[in-house]
């Protein structure tokens, strides 16, 4: 199964990648910045920037992790929009 994880950096996203990998899922991280300590596939997922992801090919489930957990000029309405996002790419 292919697994795209947003938030796939974060403290839960990092667990779920792992897992998901040790039981032999291929897993795609969707992040802000391509992580330098993952070796996956990788697209980008932005709260600022909903309009630039792209859904990759043959994704089967999509785990959304993101969230804004710090100060931060991005509100609930971009974060609600990336989701939106997530729905309609799929």
């Amino acid at each position: 199964m292919r697994i795209l994880v947003t938030g796939a950096t974060g403290y839960i996203g990092q667990r779920v990648v792992a897992l998901a990998a040790r039981s032999g899922h291929e897993v795609v991280a969707a992040t802000r910045q391509r992580p330098l300590n993952l070796d996956l596939p990788w697209t980008e997922f932005d709260f600022a920037r909903p309009q630039s992801f792209v859904m990759p090919s043959a994704v089967d489930v999509v785990v959304h992790l993101a969230a804004v957990t710090t100060a931060s000029d991005v509100g609930p309405e971009a974060e609600i929009g990336a989701a939106r996002r997530l729905v309609e790419e799929g």
